[in-house]
This record gives C-alpha cells, structure tokens and sequence, in this order.
C-alpha cells in the first residue's frame, strides 16, 4: 500500500510552496539576472546568484541542467546524489513538475534516489508529457524487457514527441524488445492508423530488425495493402513475403511489376519513395540490390531526378559505404559535390580523419571542411580539429575564413587560440579587424591579450571589440589609464553635438561601452570619475545608466548616487538612481519610484516592483499594497505584486483577501492562489469560510460558473497550503463521478469526442494532497 502511495505522489506531483528566507537583495537588472544564471552552468558559481527569498525550483533545474550538460560535453562527474537530495528537500519532499522532469532525466525519482520499476511507471502516467519525456530520458532502454508494458504505451501515447521517444527506445533495445513493437504495429494497424504504422516500419530503417519481427508485423495485412508494405519491407531488408520475391525474380525493381506495386503504395511520395528506398538494402546485404542500383543511377547533365534519387540512396548508407561508392565511382561523386559530404553527414559512426584527407586540396575540399566542421563542434569530435585548423591558410578566401569561425568556438579556444592568434596577425588590417568578432567573449584570451590592449588604446570599433574581449581578464591596471583617456574624448565629442544629432547615438554607445570597461578595470577607484560622467552626460540617458549601474556596484558608489534622487534630475536618470538603491532599503529611493511611476514604461514598473520588495521595509511593501489593490493598474503588474507580497516578503494577507474578492476574475484567481501559497494561519481559515459562501444554491448560469471557477481555485489554495478540510473528502470526487456515467455512454456510442482539455483539475490537485498526506 506504501508502494502505490509514493506511486501515485511521483504521478500526481506539482510544486510546493517555497520555503526559507533570502538574506541577499535580488536581482532589478534582467540582463545580470541572465548572466548570472549563465554562470551558474557554465562555471558553477551561484555566489552571486539571487533569484528569490527561496532559490526554489529555478537555481535547483539550473544545477540539474548544469550536471547533465557536464556530464555530456566535459565528462566530468560533479556530485549528482548529494545535488539532488538538496533539490528535493527545499520543496519538503514533492519537487514541482520542473524539477521532477530534470531529476527523471538525471535517473533519479522525486526522492532523489535512483530510478526504479515502480517510480518509472508512475512517472510514465504523469497528466505532463514533459514529465513523461523526462523519465524516458533517464531509463537506460536495457531495461525494455522489465517495464515492457510501460513502453507500450508510451510509444502509443497522444503526445507526438513521447510516442517518438519510446518508439526510439524500443528500436536500440532490439532484439529484445521486438514483442513491444509487434504490440504497437498491431494496435496501430487495428486502430486503422496505417500512417502510424508505416512510420513504425520506417523509424526500423535505423536498425536491424530480424525476420521474426517483420513477419510479426505483416501480420493481419491483407490484399493490395498487403502487397504494398510487403514491397516495401523487401526494398528496405530482407524478403519476408513469397509474392514478393517473385516480383524480385522478374526483373529490375522499376519493373512493370514493381510500378503496379508502388501505385498501391498508399504514402503520398509514390514510386520515387520506393525505388530511392531499394538502396537501403545494402545495410544488411552490401552486394544486393541497393547496392546495384548505385552503380545505374549515373545521373546525366542536367538530370535532378535522378541525382535526387541517388542523394536519397547515398544517404540510407553507413559512412564506409558511401567512402566505397565514391572511389568506385569518382565521376559520379564529382557530380554530387557536396551532397557526398552530406551522407556522410547522416551516418558518421566509424568516419575518421584519415577518410576526409583525400578531399582537403580538391575542388571538394569546400565540403569536406563543412563536415569536418559539423563533426568537431556539433558532435564534439576533437580529432577533427587538425582538419579545420589546416584550411585556415586556404588560397580561396571563405574557406579560410569558414575554418577561423569553426576554432573559435567556446569548447575549443583554448587548444587554437595560439594557431588563430598567428592566422589573425597575418591577416591585413581590414580582415582582421573584421575577424574580432568571431572571437568569444566570456573567455579569458591570453595570447591575444598584448594585441587587444593596443586596439583598444587605438580606438574605433575595432577599439570597442577589444574591450568587450578583454573583459574575462578584468581587471588589467593597464587598461584604465587607456580607458579613461578615451572616454573623455567621447564625452567631449558628445557635448560638441547637438542631442539630436543622428551621429550622436554612435557616440553615446561607444561612451557608455567605455564606462562600463572603466568600472570593471578599475573598480572603486573610478567613483570620482563616475560621478563627473554622470554630471557631464544627464540629458545622455545611454551613458547615464550605465554610469548609474557602475556606481550602484558598490556601497561607496550608492552613497554617491544619493543627490540624483532629486527633483531637478532629469527624470530617467533619477528612476535609475533610485532602482539601483531601493533594493538595499533607502526610503528616499523608494518614494521617488512611487513618484514617477506614471511616468514610467512596463520594464521599469517591473523592476520597481521588484525592487521594492527586495528592500524588505515597510515603505516597499505599503508600495506593492498599493499597486495590488488600485484597479486602474495593468493587470500583469497587480498580479506581480501579489507574487511578491506573498513570497517574497511576509505575506500580507489584508491585501491578498481584498484582491480575492475584485471584480477582475483573473486576479481573483491569482490572489486565491497566493493566500495558499503564504504563511498567514488566517489565510486557511478564510480560504475555509470562502467555501461555504458557495454551498448554496446559484441563480444564474453566469453566477454558478463564477462560483465553480472560485471553488476550484480554493481546493487547490488549500492543497498547496496543505490545509484541505475533512469534509472535503466526501465532496472531492463528487461532480467527476456523476458526470462519468453520461459521458462514458455518450462515447462508446460515438456521440462524442474526448475532451482534448483535462477538465477536473482541482480534484487532482486535491489528489496530490491526501497522497501527500497519505489521507
């Protein structure tokens, strides 16, 4: 009974509410919320990562992700079990769908333990194909012939990529798992869904699958259907009809014959799709008849038919025979030019180095790169790197310029960076200053580093690429003498122009780039001339907010930011002061975002709304009351600050219980929500008193459905809030049931469809609950 009961939890789970107390401000900036996560993946930092009082499911999916893509890419082995116990107990045992889908494809259940039977198969059962994508991804298929049944009926599931995944699945476990997909052909077949069927047979291409198993799924198929898959069974493997092989015996397979089969093929691509498909063949016999028609199918001058149809063929083969076709038949593979490297492409399992040499000084040698290119950064195959690297001296100038791009990807700068240092230094000035910006930034460049300082000290364009590249390295002492001198050289460029001036946009951009290089060269030291930029730019709002974030970085250059809280500050630039204080509590901060907030566009409301809570003082909270309780404001935001009343700050349960019963649906929904999701004991017993309001009877359709929507939503307050009343019990599955019987008639005598919406919601949440609470 235990058992079932962690089933149905795992099946049932959704998120929890968040728990502890953040002690950091978070992020108003979006973009350094962005690149803080990014880091969080990249380089597994989260020291200065804030995202909410809880971190909550996003910190703990991002260090899932994080794992997962490690393991990949680098190989390398990070705690896993330890990662994921810590996931799982901030949400006190039941992670919210997000988090459940990245354990699963880690092969870990929603305890965090190693996958097993029973949590596969309730996982499989989950009402959210994510989840149950998830847990396909992280079942190893050596376990088909354990959890057969629930394979089945996956790949028989209504979501498309589900039904792909375990239909993918069932193939690599062959031979094992060729009961499964008799299973499924014959459920398909039956159920008159013979493209399914025919997608069945197809998705078998990329395996081997016995005889046992194609006579298996011929099964039941009779007259010129028959005839027609049966044809196409033999062009794809091996002769498992004797009607078949008598066609075979009379001749070529685009016979009289073979066309009259193909005419009752019944996919809509007809005859060409057949005959393209007779070269698969040479997967389980080299010398049959695929193999021959290579060897016909010399395309003419002119002739697309045919060369699609050999492209078509050429594809179907492993890498070693397309290697084979093209030295038997170099004219041929002369014609196809860069159509061979995309077989290869397709199928480059046992493709080396060594293969693709013959090719790197011929006219082909444009192709050859581009699938040396695919292998070394989209499969990760290093060995291919020499290739790339030895065309970067390529007499024709894309290629060279190809192979540059294809060494400065991120995974590879530092095995080339020394080789594409000397390649960019040998290039003339234009080319190579238009190469700057296919170098990484995020990446630390060391042997360039000598070069970029003395573009940066040279200026222009070029100039402001080398700072961007120069910004892992921060900070360089020798940059900010650089840095300093050339911003005030824009700056008094800008103060020459007038502020509408066109080409002063490109002026702006360029100063407040350089700000932002000064603020990470030279840190705390630069206040001085922060404060002198934002006196010199107040009408410049591009360069005035970077200058506002670069002194925000800092207690020392807050303080500094104080007098721009004024009246007589041009009023963007004030709004930016006070975002970047709010959050550490200044209350003249505060006020002045409350103050200009009609001015203000949606962004910057957002980040005020944000910013305000993230202070954790009265003043921002009496704010966000505000915003949440006047009518007049946009919907999204009223909701955001609701959000953030209840979970970000003690919850205010006064302003939450007055949304709760606005005229706005919408939003009544959403502050039902959020009194679960809150701590207030006086949120559960208004939710339980809200119920009764409903238990009588209702005029009008219009008032029922009101109140259905409002009981619904407080079934699942109460569920999140753990909190659901013993009388609920009795109630839960009352309407599910009586509506079952009418509806269960009503589709087994084809009167009516299946709902494609799942429409008894709050009863699973409710579910979710007592499986929870083991009630």
């Amino acid at each position: 009974m235990a058992r079932a009961g962690t089933a149905a939890a795992l099946v049932l789970m959704l998120a929890a509410p968040l728990g502890a107390r953040q002690t950091r401000p978070g992020f108003v900036d979006s973009v350094e919320r962005e690149f803080a996560l990014r880091r969080v993946a990249l380089a597994w930092d989260e020291g200065d990562l804030r995202l909410e009082r809880d971190p909550g499911v996003e910190l703990h999916v991002v260090r899932l992700k994080a794992i997962e893509r490690r393991r990949e890419i680098r190989g390398e082995a990070l705690d896993l079990e330890a990662e994921c116990q810590a996931a799982v107990e901030s949400f006190r045992g039941a992670p919210p769908p997000e988090l459940l889908a990245a354990l699963l494809r880690l092969g870990r259940d929603s305890s965090g333990k190693m996958l097993d039977a029973a949590a596969f198969e309730a996982a499989t059962a989950h009402p959210l194909p994510s989840v149950r994508l998830a847990a396909l991804d992280g079942l190893s298929s050596t376990r088909v012939a354990e959890l057969g049944p629930a394979f089945v009926r996956l790949a028989l599931d209504p979501d498309e990529r589900v039904a792909r995944a375990a239909v993918d699945a069932l193939c690599i476990a062959l031979p094992e798992s060729a009961p499964q997909l008799i299973e499924i052909a014959e459920a398909s077949r039956a159920s008159g869904k013979l493209a399914a069927w025919l997608a069945l047979a197809a998705r078998l291409e990329r395996c081997e699958p016995t005889r046992e198993l194609l006579d298996g799924m011929a099964q039941g198929i009779e007259d010129e259907e028959r005839l027609a898959i049966l044809a196409a069974l033999e062009l794809r493997w091996i002769a498992v009809d004797p009607a078949v092989a008598e066609l075979r015996s009379r001749g070529p397979v685009y016979s009289l014959e073979a066309q009259r089969v193909a005419q009752a093929w019944p996919g809509p691509e007809g005859f060409e799709s057949l005959f393209t498909a007779a070269a698969r063949a040479s997967r389980a016999n080299p010398s049959g008849l695929g193999w021959a028609l290579l060897s016909e199918l010399e395309p003419a001058e002119g002739d697309f038919r045919a060369l699609s149809l050999l492209r078509g063929a050429l594809e179907a083969l492993p890498a070693a025979k397309v290697l084979e076709f093209a030295r038997e038949h170099h004219e041929i593979a002369q014609k196809l030019d860069g159509y061979l490297f995309q077989a290869l492409e397709v199928h480059p399992e046992g493709l080396t180095p060594a293969d693709l040499e013959p090719w790197k000084e011929t006219q082909q040698r444009r192709g050859m790169l581009e699938l040396a290119k695919s292998l070394l950064l989209d499969e990760g195959r290093s060995e291919f790197g020499a290739l790339v690297a030895d065309r970067l001296n390529d007499g024709e100038r894309e290629i060279a310029e190809t192979a540059f791009e294809a060494l400065c990807d991120a995974r590879l700068i530092g095995k080339w960076e020394s080789t594409l240092h000397e390649h960019w230094l040998a290039l003339d000035k234009r080319r190579s200053e238009a190469a700057l910006a296919e170098l990484p930034r995020g990446i630390p460049l060391k042997v360039f580093a000598p070069d970029l300082v003395k573009l940066a000290e040279r200026g222009g364009s070029a100039g402001m690429s080398a700072l961007e590249l120069l910004e892992p390295l921060a900070p360089l002492e020798s940059l900010r003498e650089i840095v300093e001198k050339r911003l005030e050289n824009e700056l008094a460029a800008l103060e020459r122009a007038p502020p509408s001036a066109a080409e002063a946009r490109n002026d702006e951009l360029r100063a407040a780039g350089l700000v932002r290089a000064l603020r990470l060269h030279a840190g705390e030291a630069c206040h001085e001339t922060l404060v002198r930029v934002l006196g010199r730019t107040r009408e410049r709002v591009e360069v005035s907010k970077i200058a506002v974030w670069a002194l925000g970085q800092d207690e020392r250059g807050r303080a500094r930011l104080t007098p721009w809280l004024g009246p007589n500050v041009p009023r963007r630039l004030r709004v930016e002061a006070a975002l970047a204080r709010a959050p550490f509590g200044d209350e003249r901060a505060i006020e002045v975002l409350a103050e200009d907030w009609k001015g203000c566009d949606f962004d910057l409301r957002t980040r005020a709304l944000k910013a305000w809570a993230t202070s954790a003082t009265e003043a921002g909270r009496a704010q966000l009351a505000r915003i949440a309780l006047e009518a007049e404001q946009p919907e999204l935001l009223r909701e955001l600050a609701l959000d953030l009343l209840a979970k970000w700050l003690p919850a205010q349960f006064e302003v939450l219980s007055t949304v709760a019963v606005d005229r706005n649906l919408d939003l009544r929904r959403h502050a039902l929500l959020s009194l679960g999701s809150c701590d207030d004991p006086r949120a559960v017993a208004w939710l339980r008193e809200r119920l009764k309001v409903h238990a009588g009877s209702l005029d009008t359709p219009e008032q029922r459905t009101i109140c259905e929507m409002e009981r619904e939503t407080i079934w699942a307050a109460l569920a999140e809030a753990h909190a659901v009343p013993p009388e609920l019990d009795a109630q839960w599955l009352a309407a599910p049931l009586a509506a079952a019987p009418e509806q269960v008639r009503a589709r087994f005598v084809g009167e009516a469809q299946g709902e494609t919406e799942f429409a008894w919601r709050a009863e699973l949440e409710l579910a979710e609950e007592f499986a929870r609470s083991g009630r």
